[in-house]
């Protein structure tokens, strides 16, 4: 098997051997001791959306980013919400405020949503391996190495021996169904208890607010969904 291989913390310019058909070759890592569950994959055909916890392209490719656009006016903008006693009366119940500053306007960057996969070749030998879509070989293969290499210091480019069948069965791993009865409000609670952290939050306000509604179960992200919760009607 054809393979060029890149060592490091990450490339700042795409180089790829020209006799390689960028429409065909696949980016991955052989698994040899823990490379699929380092990541959260179990099966082979199983597909992930990496945390956002290796790093900065991890963190970019699950969440975005934004940055500030300095060449721009400064604009009024909602920066968060704080609970307070009105009035600094701690008889009564606290409320929302909204807290409002002075910026530079946000320039939102979408999160590139590279996924990886287990991938078994005929001799049962496993890669961890990039979903490689049209997106991604159009604009992202520099984005895909820095992924690899900040996970794994090491990604490996190989020609077009790697054929993933797009037909292939796939299962993917980033949400976790909450035991039943437990709301994700409660949830959420307990976590934040568990570190000494406040609970009349927002975030949990927002979450009980959804709950007076009627929906069949409820699930937790994980992996590059770490957050995020769903509920399913």
């Amino acid at each position: 098997m054809a393979q060029y291989c890149i060592l490091g913390k990450r490339i700042n310019k795409l180089s790829i051997p020209k006799t390689y058909d960028i429409n065909k070759i696949q980016l991955g890592v052989v698994v040899i001791e823990n490379e699929a569950k380092k990541v959260g994959l179990a099966e082979v055909g199983d597909t992930v959306l990496p945390s956002g916890r290796f790093g900065i392209y991890s963190r970019k490719n699950a969440y975005g980013c934004t940055y500030a656009d300095k060449t721009k006016p400064k604009e009024r903008r909602y920066v968060s919400t704080n609970w307070i006693y009105p009035f600094g009366n701690t008889n009564a119940s606290k409320v929302a405020v909204d807290v409002y500053k002075k910026c530079y306007p946000k320039v939102e960057v979408a999160a590139y949503g590279i996924e990886l996969q287990l991938y078994e070749d005929e001799s049962k030998q496993q890669f961890v391996i990039i979903n490689m879509t049209d997106e991604i070989r159009k604009k992202y293969l520099k984005e895909a190495i820095n992924l690899m290499l900040e996970i794994y210091g090491i990604c490996y480019i190989y020609d077009d021996v790697i054929q993933v069948e797009k037909t292939s069965k796939r299962r993917r791993c980033n949400w976790e169904i909450l035991p039943p009865g437990e709301m994700p409000s409660k949830h959420v609670e307990k976590q934040v208890e568990s570190i000494n952290q406040r609970t009349d939050t927002y975030n949990i306000a927002r979450l009980n607010y959804i709950e007076m509604y009627n929906f069949v179960t409820s699930v937790e992200g994980i992996n590059g969904f770490k957050g995020y919760y769903a509920y399913l009607l």
